[in-house]
């Protein structure tokens, strides 16, 4: 069944290793929404020379309320405070989020693992169906008190993170690709840091992990902790870790929460659904691809590729993860299957504009540009 909330994920395949042995066969488990809003931060800079409290929160709190990249204090339910960047155990994102963009945008992710044969088929697909993916769910019109010229800041703004370990992978297009191929690309990519009795080793940054495996670094040698760590540093559009991670989705509003997580779970979970979305995708080239994701970030759903616009493949798209839940026949006490999660992604569809430009209609229109009246709008309750 879908879950909702703060779930975390399984262990579905093997840890990836340099030298890892992949012909484990795992159980299938049920996909899981993660959602990792605020999971750890710290007081505001103002407070932080005088308190260092790490305010630790999760989405099945009842009195969490995020708004609009802020967080309500727990101590004062009435005062809401602008959070920092994490500064302990998520210190890498300080390097990727050094644009402060983790304080504004947060990305619903999608964990899902299988068995290892079809593993990197649905990294494939996860990868080609990215740019639509972007495009339904693009949320983030909006940005530092107004528009941004983007229906996805938050894509775009990975488009600027670092090249070497973000984006789109071309090797995962490749007839024959595995994960060998996975491991040999993330031990090219440079190391953010390492961690050494708990303290973090920055004189390693910037060296390949594959030089800091055979040479070492800053007097250190690579341990299978290190590894583990790097692999965490890396951010395409889909990632490998213990599971396969979809990242190219704006976060959502609570109706559309689990739009996400449905879409996946229709189209990768039934064979034919799988093969039919990679149908709708596998013809580009890799240029095509990457010029079709940018775009998407700028335009979501009125994009144009081809002669056709993006709304038309999201369209093909829905209408394969339709199927794909129908078939499951997961139902609930009501007797209803999982398309029932896709009914407000379909009403967008159906509209044919993108969740961000409703926003950025709203914002020049009826909200006359006013903040609170956005914050009003994107108001999370727990």
């Amino acid at each position: 069944m879908i879950k909702s909330g703060l779930v975390r994920a399984a262990a579905i395949l093997p840890e990836v290793l340099p030298s890892g042995l992949f012909d484990e066969v795992i159980k299938p488990e049920d996909i899981g929404y993660t959602h990792p809003v605020f999971l750890q931060c710290f007081l505001p800079t103002r407070h932080s020379a005088r308190n260092k409290q790490r305010w630790q929160t999760n989405c099945g709190r009842a009195s969490l309320v995020i708004r609009a990249g802020e967080l309500a204090n727990p101590d004062k339910p009435n005062e809401y405070e602008t959070c920092l960047i994490p500064a302990g155990p998520k210190a890498r994102f300080v390097i990727a989020y050094v644009n402060d963009y983790i304080q504004r945008e947060n990305t619903p992710t999608v964990n899902m693992g299988d068995t290892l044969r079809d593993a990197m088929q649905k990294m494939r697909v996860g990868m080609g169906i990215a740019p639509l993916v972007n495009a339904m769910f693009a949320n983030s019109s909006v940005s530092e008190g107004g528009l941004n010229r983007y229906m996805s800041y938050r894509g775009h703004i990975w488009t600027d993170t670092d090249n070497a370990r973000c984006g789109l992978l071309p090797f995962v297009f490749r007839d024959g690709a595995g994960f060998a191929d996975y491991v040999e690309w993330a031990l090219d990519v440079p190391l953010y840091f390492i961690l050494r009795g708990g303290r973090y080793v920055t004189e390693v940054t910037g060296v390949p992990f594959r030089r800091f495996l055979a040479e070492g670094a800053a007097g250190q040698r690579a341990t299978l902790d290190d590894w583990n760590l790097h692999l965490t540093t890396l951010f395409p559009e889909v990632r490998l870790k213990g599971y396969i991670e979809l990242r190219s989705a704006d976060s959502q509003p609570p109706e559309r929460m689990l739009a996400l997580p449905a879409l996946v779970k229709g189209v990768f979970y039934t064979a034919d659904c799988l093969d039919a979305a990679w149908d709708l995708v596998k013809r580009w080239s890799f240029e095509e691809r990457v010029q079709l994701w940018r775009e998407a970030h700028r335009e979501a759903l009125l994009a144009r590729f081809r002669g056709v616009k993006v709304l038309e493949l999201a369209r093909e798209l829905f209408g394969i993860a339709e199927e794909g839940l129908r078939r499951q026949r997961a139902l609930d006490e009501s007797g209803r299957d999982e398309r029932v999660y896709l009914e407000r992604l379909g009403e967008q569809l159906e509209m044919g504009r993108s969740p961000a430009r409703v926003i950025a209609e709203k914002w020049t229109g009826e909200w006359d540009r006013r903040v609170e009246r956005l914050i009003d709008f994107a108001e999370y309750r727990a």
